[in-house]
């Protein structure tokens, strides 16, 4: 029986290679062919070998990630977020803090005596007095309002004073003007205070007095900083003429001893020949009343220094001698 031939791929591989041999032994060109298939097998391997460790490299979590840097072209347009560094966030600009608010009775002594004399005839209207205004620079027989509450009319006089006491002189002459007008009550407003003499005469004669804090009650019960029939009064700035109410303006005098010197002229001239100084005298303190209380001080008067005073060693009264 013959032998079967082994199906084992090493025995083709054998012949293979010892053909090869006999090849190169006996011819020289296979010899050379062979080795440079041999070298470039080697080569292909070398490279292969190069490009996995490549990928393998690239492919690793530990490798440093490459710095990317962002190229801007437009050098208006904003570049990318920075990196949080630190959990602290920074800290943010403190707004400034807001003015204190000016008080309304503080805006109310600021109007010139005008002004003010519109404000408080607003200022009655709006706390539900029917109110007729006179006053300005017209001749009002010292009645700069007639208001008119429940029933009963009063007289009203404005005095825009905020330096000085208001006293017995003005409330005499006040009650003068009422009795004129025919008027049993009335009421006095000051943007200061009054004296003790006149507080007595002002209630002998059924005088109510409006003082600083009588007006602020009165803005608080209007809404001053909500009324705006108020807020326009307070807020123009305009300055009016006393005697037609048109708008006054800034002019210069020409001629005359005040050459040079600006002044308030009304708009409507020379229709209203009415004006105003730019800046007004200083007020001067009111006569006193002889019915009032002096407020004086006892000064010691300075000796001259020529003449000595003393007192008499003889006279018992210690009378005073020239020596």
């Amino acid at each position: 029986m013959a032998r079967r031939q082994s199906d084992s791929p090493t025995v083709p591989i054998a012949q293979l290679a010892v053909l090869l041999v006999a090849g190169m032994a006996a011819a020289p060109v296979l010899r050379g062919v062979l080795f440079v298939a041999v070298v470039t097998i080697l080569c292909i391997l070398t490279f292969a070998i190069i490009f996995a460790l490549i990928v393998r490299t690239r492919r690793n979590p530990f490798s440093p990630t490459p710095v990317v840097r962002h190229r801007v072209s437009n050098p208006l347009q904003s570049a990318p977020p920075p990196t949080e560094r630190s959990s602290h966030p920074l800290p943010e600009s403190v707004p400034p803090a807001p003015k204190p608010a000016t008080k309304p009775i503080e805006r109310v002594r600021a109007l010139d005596w005008f002004q003010f004399e519109k404000f408080t005839a607003a200022l009655f209207a709006e706390c539900g007095f029917e109110v007729q205004r006179f006053g300005g620079a017209n001749p009002d027989g010292g009645i700069d309002l007639i208001v008119k509450f429940d029933g009963k009319t009063y007289g009203v006089q404005c005095k825009h004073w905020k330096a000085w006491k208001i006293g017995v002189k003005e409330i005499r002459e006040f009650v003068g003007a009422l009795k004129d007008r025919g008027l049993d009550r009335g009421i006095f407003v000051t943007l200061h205070s009054y004296t003790s003499e006149a507080k007595a005469l002002a209630s002998r004669n059924q005088i109510e007095l409006a003082d600083t804090d009588e007006i602020s009650r009165m803005l608080d019960t209007a809404r001053c900083d909500q009324n705006p029939r108020l807020l326009a009064i307070l807020d123009d700035t305009r300055k009016l003429c006393p005697k037609c109410e048109a708008e006054m303006n800034l002019r210069t005098t020409r001629k005359g001893l005040y050459a040079g010197k600006q002044f308030w002229g009304c708009s409507n001239y020379p229709r209203c020949k009415f004006t105003m100084q730019l800046e007004p005298n200083p007020i001067t303190p009111p006569v006193p009343d002889p019915d009032e209380t002096p407020h004086t001080r006892h000064c010691v008067p300075k000796p001259h220094p020529d003449i000595r005073y003393m007192p008499k060693a003889t006279s018992p009264s210690g009378a005073w001698q020239f020596r």
